[in-house]
């Protein structure tokens, strides 16, 4: 079967990953690279040397033999580049977020509904073997109807990205920049609807004056009931730090990375992974990226809907926006 052939917007740390994950499916094949910097370019042209380079990203977008686009670039600059992913009738791999703002968001969602374009979010733990495992735990029934799930992520500051966009709010804020994978976890898990957002945050230790958040505590109620909370700390200056967990109506789920095991208590029996000893790569940072790629073209090639559509990731967004709100105001914010 032919491989899928694409261009790749952004050529920078997190381009050159989906790159890589690309190439590994053996599905793919990059024909096209688009980066205003020019060592960008060339670095990621080290990995796929036969692919066209352009300075702007519109020349890429009339190259004929490009299929699908992936955009992997500055959050604020999402909504544009896709705007014209869709006007030149490519498929789209977007990193998240998809935008900056719900207005945008919703604006592309309206436009992508006249059309039978393929569009995929980066929202890779839904097809990484640890999130994997525990959407299938949670379907077994085997704990019960999700009650409550939480998060703990501690970890160092971010990296400042180009122009020091990514502290700045441009990024459309911390949690979106960090947590949108969480949430999105929290609503596959839960599997209902988000209805009401409180959460306290602030800027107390390396993020003073950028204007974003560097820790926070949120908390979620569900349309059926079921509560979530996150708590996040950006200056952990000791290594990263995740774990997550769902309490069920007859057991819980407890999951840790970087070690990569997780536990499972029921009423009748208890169960460990250990992934590392599995072989199996687990973990909630950047796994799942080599499987999302073969999501994608799985789907360019029969018309099947992505589970990490658009109408899907909406909430994770809206939980997102929503927080930085409730911060700002101090109030309950209700979703819509």
């Amino acid at each position: 079967m032919q491989k899928v052939r694409y261009g790749v917007i952004g050529n920078g740390a997190r381009g050159q990953a989906l790159i890589d994950a690309a190439i590994k499916t053996g599905e793919i094949e990059i024909v096209a690279l688009a980066d205003f910097q020019e060592n960008m370019l060339k670095e990621a042209a080290k990995l796929v040397p036969n692919a066209k380079m352009f300075r702007n990203y519109n020349d890429l977008l009339e190259f004929s033999k490009v299929e699908a686009v992936v955009v992997a670039t500055p959050n604020h600059t999402h909504k544009e580049i896709v705007l014209k992913c869709i006007e030149a009738g490519k498929h789209i791999f977007s990193e998240k977020p998809v935008a900056t703002s719900l207005k945008d968001f919703d604006a592309i969602l309206d436009i992508l509904k006249g059309t039978d374009l393929v569009y995929q979010v980066g929202i890779e733990l839904r097809y990484s073997q640890m999130g994997s495992k525990l959407k299938e735990i949670v379907d077994s029934g085997s704990i019960g109807q999700v009650k409550m799930m939480w998060c703990k992520e501690f970890r160092p500051p971010f990296k400042d990205g180009v122009d020091g966009w990514r502290i700045s709010p441009k990024s459309g804020g911390t949690f979106l920049e960090k947590n949108v994978h969480h949430f999105d976890l929290f609503n596959w898990l839960i599997g209902s609807k988000p209805i009401k957002v409180g959460a306290f945050g602030g800027s107390d230790v390396i993020y003073k004056n950028e204007g974003i958040l560097d820790n926070g505590v949120v908390i979620i109620e569900y349309e059926n009931g079921a509560r979530a909370s996150l708590v996040l700390s950006l200056f952990h200056e000791l290594g990263f730090l995740m774990e997550m967990g769902a309490l069920g109506e007859t057991g819980r789920i407890e999951a840790f990375s970087p070690s990569e095991k997780m536990d499972v208590y029921t009423r009748g029996y208890s169960l460990s992974y250990d992934f590392k000893k599995t072989g199996i790569k687990g973990g909630f940072d950047h796994e799942g990226e080599i499987e999302q790629h073969l999501a994608f073209v799985k789907s360019i090639r029969t018309g099947e809907l992505p589970m990490a559509n658009i109408d899907v990731v909406r909430d994770s967004h809206a939980i997102c926006f929503a927080v930085e709100e409730a911060v700002k105001t101090g109030s309950i914010i209700e979703l819509r």
